[in-house]
């Protein structure tokens, strides 16, 4: 696992399992390989699920879908929501060096610092 960064707030995901779409999805924290998240009770992804279409919502993140590996999935996180962390599969190199300029950023950014503060960063 890479280092990761928080990203409560900053950015969102969307991705289809088993037919369905679900989009708003919080990321917790985001590294290069993958990032940690909270799914809604109802979708349907476990420990070794694959889902298809991940996308990352964020003007400065790369705006290609990818295939992903959910890890592990607990619940509940919060009241409708559990935990999972997830691997990105076969992302390009591209896809990697925006997510690792993209943590970076965050790194050295004020933990009040938003995502649209940062879009206007060098």
């Amino acid at each position: 696992m890479t280092n990761r960064v928080s990203v409560l707030n900053r950015c969102e995901a969307s991705f289809q399992s088993e037919g369905t779409t679900y989009g708003n999805i919080q990321i917790l924290n985001l590294g290069t390989d993958g990032c940690h998240i909270e799914v809604p009770e109802q979708a349907k992804v476990s420990g070794d699920s694959v889902v298809e279409g991940w996308s990352l919502s964020h003007p400065l993140l790369p705006a290609e879908s990818i295939q992903a590996r959910v890890i592990w999935a607990n619940g509940p996180a919060r009241e409708g929501y559990r935990e999972a962390e997830v691997l990105f599969l076969g992302a390009s190199d591209g896809y990697r060096r925006g997510l690792k300029k993209y943590v970076n950023l965050l790194q050295t950014a004020s933990p009040e610092c938003t995502a649209n503060d940062l879009v206007g960063m060098p």
